[in-house]
C-alpha cells in the first residue's frame, strides 16, 4: 500500500508541478497556495478516503519485522521519518550542486533564461 501512495503522489506531483511551474512570480505563489488549500479541503470533503479530521489511520503493528524493526512503537516511526528527512535533504543538496541543479536555479531566478535554454537545447538536438 505505501508503494501505491508513493506512485499516486508522484503522478499528482507531476500534474500539479507542470501547471504551477509554467507561471512565475506572484502567479506561481498563488497557484501553489491554492493547490495546498485544495488538498486540505479535500481531506474534509472526502472523510471515507482521507479519514476526515482524524487523518488516515493504519495498523502499524500488523505485518512482520524488517531488519528487526516492527514500526509499532512511536520511537521507531520517529527515527524512520528522521532518517528519511536526512537522506532527502542530502539528496536535494547534492542535486543543487550538479549542472542540472545550477541550471534550474538560474532559470528560476531569471525567467528569460528559460527561452534561451530552449533555443540552446533545440540547437543541440539538431
Amino acid at each position: 500500500m505505501p508503494l501505491v501512495g508513493g506512485i499516486s503522489g508522484l503522478v499528482f506531483g507531476i500534474v500539479f508541478g507542470y501547471v504551477t511551474t509554467r507561471r512565475a512570480g506572484t502567479t506561481f505563489a498563488m497557484i501553489s497556495l491554492g493547490v495546498g488549500e485544495m488538498v486540505a479541503a479535500c481531506s474534509l470533503m472526502f472523510p471515507a478516503f482521507f479519514g476526515g479530521e482524524a487523518g488516515i489511520s493504519g495498523n502499524r503493528s500488523a505485518g512482520g519485522t524488517w531488519l528487526g524493526i516492527t514500526y509499532g512503537p512511536q520511537i521507531q516511526m520517529y527515527y524512520l521519518v528522521a532518517a528519511w528527512l536526512l537522506i532527502c535533504t542530502a539528496a536535494m543538496y547534492a542535486l543543487s550542486r550538479t549542472p542540472l541543479g545550477r541550471m534550474a536555479n538560474a532559470v528560476r531566478d531569471n525567467p528569460s533564461a528559460r527561452s534561451s535554454w530552449a533555443t540552446i537545447r533545440g540547437a543541440c538536438a539538431s
